[in-house]
């Protein structure tokens, strides 16, 4: 009998260790540099990748890692085809959990200095035009939705300039193909430092902070006692600095 719970016990213990230190399946937002791209070496990496690499770590866990469009994302996490899903939004349910805020995006209209440009609220940017992301109209809160949502035969405002990539969208600013642009502040930077071969973009820039915007994601997960523990990580690498590290290495 005694051999038995211990052989029993053993099993246990190797089940959990098993399941401690499993290869779990994370899908990431489409190709989106800082935050999620692949390098000149074909290797995953950014902000969002190299946060969740160094989480999982912490818990005993290694990553695979790939890219998935916004809209099929808790789709694939609910099917089962993986088992984590990053920078998604919802409400905890019977299948999905979601963790404390991952990543936040600070979303500000940037001109240039020696434009001379003041914004006092979304409704100054009426006079200037300005480029920003793909259905960004959707994103920046009510009054700005209401002004520069697409009319009944799907045509935008004259001063409003949308693009589907956001090297793209710096690159018009920077050639002064529009006045101002709207961009998350971090995105900004990195094509700023990216763009600096083959473009000035030494310019001074001010940032006008109108939409009073920060739009904060979690992480999903199919496991509750994951996401718990997950939770535990991330806090700790906020307080210890690394998460703060990680930022400032994409700066």
């Amino acid at each position: 009998m005694r051999i038995k719970k211990f052989v029993l016990l053993s099993l246990l213990l190797l089940l959990g260790s098993l399941a401690q230190g499993r290869e779990l399946r994370v899908i990431f937002n489409t190709d989106k540099p800082p935050f999620c791209f692949r390098d000149e070496h074909g290797v995953n990496t950014g902000i969002e990748v190299d946060l969740m690499r160094t989480l999982l770590a912490q818990m005993g866990h290694t990553l695979t890692v790939r890219s998935v469009p916004n809209n099929r994302r808790l789709v694939e996490l609910m099917t089962r085809q993986a088992d984590i899903a990053v920078t998604v939004s919802g409400n905890d349910d019977e299948q999905i959990f979601f963790s404390d805020d991952f990543i936040t995006f600070v979303n500000v209209a940037i001109s240039k200095k020696t434009h001379n440009i003041s914004l006092r609220g979304i409704a100054d940017l009426g006079n200037y035009t300005f480029v920003i992301w793909q259905r960004g109209w959707r994103d920046l809160g009510p009054e700005f939705e209401a002004i520069y949502k697409p009319d009944a035969n799907n045509r935008f405002r004259s001063n409003y300039y949308e693009v589907d990539s956001q090297e793209v969208q710096s690159r018009m600013f920077w050639l002064n193909r529009t006045d101002l642009i709207v961009v998350d502040k971090t995105i900004f930077q990195w094509y700023r430092r990216i763009l600096a071969s083959t473009l000035n973009t030494d310019e001074e820039v001010l940032y006008h902070d109108i939409f009073q915007s920060r739009t904060s994601f979690p992480v999903a997960f199919r496991d509750r006692e994951l996401r718990d523990r997950f939770n535990v990580e991330l806090r700790k690498i906020r307080a210890d600095g690394t998460y703060q590290k990680i930022l400032d290495k994409y700066k």
